[in-house]
């Protein structure tokens, strides 16, 4: 960045601020696409069902937060893609953190979610590592 000319430092950034909402969108919709094939599958289990929409609202509500606090780093607002501009900013490591600690956390839930109906399967203990395996093949 502090190679790139003044004149271009503001499209510079607000191109990275949208390349990381579009990221941020498509590990989200991974997220609920993965709930709601498990919603398909183990649609016989009211428990699991429930479990599912709390699980989804729960990623939506970090995904819409995770949209927005970029956004609201800085004071005014408008200093996030106008750095020049008189304000001040707020560290954002606890961020990064954040959403690295978070979305990781929620990946393993997901994949950890089906295995206690595919553990009481009346299969073998092959077939169940198998089907295991297929699910968290499936997520990755």
């Amino acid at each position: 960045m502090y190679m790139l000319p003044m004149s271009g430092i503001e499209d510079n950034i607000l191109a990275t601020h949208l390349v990381v909402l579009w990221y941020i969108a498509a590990i989200n919709f991974i997220k609920l696409s993965a709930l709601t094939l498990y919603a398909r599958l183990f649609r016989i289990s009211r428990k699991m069902v429930y479990t599912l929409w709390a699980l989804g609202i729960i990623v939506t509500l970090w995904w819409i937060a995770s949209e927005v606090l970029p956004w609201f780093n800085c004071r005014p607002i408008a200093k996030t893609i106008h750095p020049l501009m008189a304000g001040e900013c707020w560290e954002r490591t606890a961020y990064y953190h954040a959403v690295g600690l978070i979305n990781p956390l929620l990946d393993v839930i997901i994949l950890l979610l089906p295995m206690p109906i595919v553990w009481k399967l009346n299969m073998s203990l092959q077939q169940k590592c198998l089907v295991s395996l297929v699910f968290v093949l499936g997520y990755l």
